[in-house]
């Protein structure tokens, strides 16, 4: 899997990202990071919305518990990030998925369709065995 990319442009409206607050988007512009650390919940799959995300990224992600605080930024007149305000929100919306691209804005991703099929159907497989959450540690 690929480590998550903290490069992201911040002169581009159409770039900036929203945090996602039990998987709504919050709307406060924030600085992505990488996903957390720590011991969390594969909660389970979840269909993509949209055409483009279903294009690259596969037409499930596996949902988690996983969450951390993010910095909300400022916005210019154009709609792109100015400036961190000093505020912090909190950030859920971590995911493990397939993607086309090698890098991330947070989310654990494979960059093999094979890989990525073969982590699905174990993953899928062992939460309708069980009926609970899978465990995940994400360590450096």
């Amino acid at each position: 899997m690929y480590p998550a990319n903290s490069i992201f442009r911040k002169d581009r409206p159409d770039r900036v990202i929203r945090a996602i607050t039990r998987l709504r988007t919050s709307g406060e512009p924030v600085s992505p990071a990488p996903f957390p650390m720590g011991e969390w919940l594969i909660l389970g799959p979840e269909n993509w919305e949209g055409e483009y995300n279903r294009l690259h990224f596969g037409a499930v992600k596996l949902r988690t518990n996983a969450e951390q605080y993010l910095d909300v930024w400022e916005l210019d007149r154009r709609g792109a990030y100015e400036r961190p305000t000093g505020r912090r929100t909190i950030d859920t919306g971590y995911c493990l998925h397939y993607s086309d691209f090698r890098t991330s804005l947070g989310c654990l991703i494979t960059g093999s369709a094979p890989c990525w099929n073969k982590v699905l159907a174990e993953i899928t497989a062992e939460l309708a065995g069980t009926g609970a959450p899978v465990p995940l540690i994400v360590e450096t």
